[in-house]
């Protein structure tokens, strides 16, 4: 048994094309009948393994490639002249050949000609085994990309392209007939319902029929299409036809097994919303999910896949409010789910799956109570999950990637938990715990998501090396989380999330930047930053948060002209406050927008100071009031920064306490010692 089905080798320079093929490869539905015809197990080729490193400087192919390949039932060459030049291709190709042969040797052509001098698209290896190598051709002057695709999954299920490709049109026809139906449908159930009354109950019988073949369309045809981003624009009409279509359908009406293949259909539309960054879109329809799945519950009874699934439902509408800063909504059904992930749990105690969903409840309580200051209850649940981990691995083998999966997640929140309560040691042990992790992870999965959340570690680590005034490391690790994420766009520029990671990256290093002395590069990069979260909030995407940012670079720009020019930066300053005023005075608050509004409001009295103007009294009561409603002053080191510096800016004895607390537990961050100079008493 392999781990991966395939690796693809590839030049670096030909890595889109990789990376598309490999996308396409692992979300490939093998056609119903074959699958039946050919009695395979599932309707997935399997994993495949693409590696994703320059390796430009290596001396020799590391022990992670010469694992895979060992691992691999097949190799897939993307040939090009770029892979005809490549070294890596070549060695990659012999190291394979040397433990599985030529026949499990797959080539596609990206691009370039065979027997070209100049173009010559076969790597050496290849040319020197075999004089006309047979290859499916994804150039549109050979079999197109999708006709070389298919050829390339005949020969890794072993069967005739013929066959395949026969299977492949029998299915689209069907999506064909399936998709014209619901469009007619959609169309004419209005009239329908309406005439002829005696015939309601074949009416509703056709009904039942026509809700069972849009959820094949939905289940079959969507799934895999979703999976490539610019398909989604083209199929949004549809979707929003077939959702509105079963909103005037009684779930009810629905056989069971129509019913759990809707749950999933909607739950999958859901998610691609969150990926768009339609959020309030995405809520509504993992709403629905739920309500499909509570009826599934009560019809059903204690069936423990049902409450499984009604967790993950539930957990998925959390985690909407979440993106949304609704957090006290997100805490709610994160709780929830919880309570319906466990009673999965002890209706099925063998099965690993619904002993996991308590463990991943654990970890998004603990991170919904970090949001939400609760440190203890967070801790309390983070605690729990790493508990329950080393229980799990006591007790079913086989697991280890889905428990260092959910291990990781638990020790990141406790990383960021530990400094914002000014435990600096255990901080940087957490740190360096997670770190670590998420390293194996990548070296294990190749996952990209595992890079995106690599990226965030670094971020949270570069912030607690500021908090302790190590600068020149910060600096360091915040050039790293921006260059990885300037690599997750490349691969895929449509990713709203990596994008606002790349842009927090770039004001925070910003800020590095300028405590060094070097402000042309500190100003260059909010500009940047500010032009693309000014493009994301055009294109409506995530547009409260990213307005938020916004703020949050014109914050810092009003900091960066404090010393020389204070006019601007209070000017500044007040703008961001008074675009954030209204956000903070809302309920619940956002702790985002109420973080923004606060560094603003220190820079504006800093400004006031330096100008000799007054400072406004009433703004800086009430930011206090906010701090103690909203914030926790007496726990985190950052609510405890904010209050004492806005007392020292009007005198108040209460700020000492809260500074020699600071100073004892080794807090140093330039902008809170730079302020609390500025701000204290002359």
């Amino acid at each position: 048994m392999f781990r991966y089905k395939a690796f693809v080798s590839y030049s670096h320079d030909d890595e889109r094309f990789a990376a598309r093929l490999h996308e396409q490869l692992e979300k490939y539905r093998i056609p119903k009948r074959l699958v039946q015809g050919q009695g395979m197990s599932g309707n997935r080729l399997g994993t495949i393994f693409r590696d994703r490193e320059e390796l430009s400087s290596a001396v020799s192919l590391t022990g992670v490639i010469r694992t895979a390949l060992a691992d691999s039932e097949y190799l897939i060459v993307v040939c090009s002249p770029s892979a005809a030049a490549s070294r890596w291709v070549d060695e990659e190709v012999k190291a394979f050949q040397e433990v599985r042969g030529r026949e499990h040797i797959l080539l596609i052509i990206a691009a370039g000609d065979p027997g070209d001098a100049t173009q010559e698209c076969f790597p050496e290896i290849i040319r020197e085994t075999e004089d006309e190598p047979l290859a499916a051709d994804a150039r549109e002057t050979g079999d197109g990309p999708r006709r070389a695709l298919l050829k390339l999954i005949a020969g890794l299920l072993g069967v005739e392209f013929d066959e395949l490709k026969q299977r492949e049109s029998s299915r689209r026809r069907n999506r064909l007939v399936v998709t014209t139906s619901a469009a007619a449908i959609i169309l004419t159930t209005g009239a329908l319902l309406f005439t002829q009354a005696q015939r309601a109950e074949q009416e509703a019988a056709d009904q039942r029929a026509q809700a069972t073949a849009l959820v094949g369309y939905l289940v079959d045809d969507l799934e895999e299409r979703l999976v490539n981003y610019e398909e989604v624009g083209e199929l949004d009409a549809r979707l929003n036809q077939a959702l509105n279509y079963f909103a005037t359908v009684d779930p009810a009406d629905m056989d069971v097994d129509t019913l759990k293949k809707y749950r999933t259909a909607i739950r999958g539309v859901g998610m691609v919303r969150i990926r768009q960054g339609k959020l309030e879109d995405a809520l509504e329809t993992f709403k629905r999910a739920a309500v499909v799945g509570e009826t599934l519950v009560e019809r059903q009874g204690d069936d423990a896949e049902n409450w499984y699934e009604l967790a993950q439902n539930t957990y998925y509408i959390g985690e909407a409010y979440w993106e949304m800063q609704n957090l006290p909504a997100a805490a709610e059904k994160i709780e929830q789910s919880q309570i319906y992930g466990q009673r999965a749990a002890a209706l099925s105690p063998e099965r690993f799956a619904y002993q996991l969903e308590v463990v991943f409840g654990f970890n998004n309580i603990g991170a919904v109570n970090t949001r939400l200051k609760r440190y203890d209850a967070a801790t309390k649940a983070l605690t729990a999950a790493l508990d329950m981990i080393a229980e799990l691995r006591q007790r079913f083998d086989g697991y280890e990637l889905d428990l260092l999966n959910q291990e990781v997640e638990s020790v990141s929140w406790l990383s960021e938990i530990a400094p914002t309560t000014g435990r600096f040691a255990d901080a940087f042990r957490w740190h360096a715990r997670e770190l670590d992790l998420r390293e194996r992870l990548i070296e294990e999965t190749n996952n990209t998501q595992h890079r995106a959340r690599l990226a965030d570690a670094i971020g949270y680590f570069a912030k607690t090396l500021t908090a302790v005034g190590r600068t020149q490391e910060a600096l360091q690790a915040l050039e790293r989380k921006t260059e990885i994420s300037r690599r997750l766009i490349r691969d895929d520029p449509d990713n709203v999330f990596w994008q606002m990671r790349l842009h927090i990256g770039e004001a925070l290093l910003a800020i590095e930047v300028n405590t060094i002395g070097d402000r042309p590069r500190a100003f260059a990069l909010l500009t940047r930053a500010e032009a693309g979260l000014r493009e994301l909030e055009q294109d409506e995407r995530h547009t409260k948060i990213v307005t938020y940012h916004l703020r949050y670079v014109d914050t810092n720009r009003a900091y960066f002209n404090l010393s020389s020019d204070p006019s601007l930066a209070l000017s500044l300053a007040d703008w961001v406050m008074t675009n954030l005023r209204d956000t903070v005075a809302d309920a619940p608050v956002n702790p985002i927008a109420m973080g923004y509004y606060l560094r603003a409001l220190l820079v504006r009295c800093a400004a006031e100071r330096a100008l000799g103007r007054e400072t406004h009294l009433d703004d800086i009561e009430h930011a206090i009031t906010l701090i103690d409603a909203h914030g926790a002053p007496k726990s985190s080191v950052y609510d405890a920064a904010s209050k004492a510096l806005l007392l020292l800016a009007i005198d108040r004895a209460e700020a000492q306490p809260l500074v020699e607390w600071l100073a004892r537990i080794g807090y140093e961050s330039l902008f809170y010692l730079d302020m609390k100079q500025r701000l204290g008493t002359t």
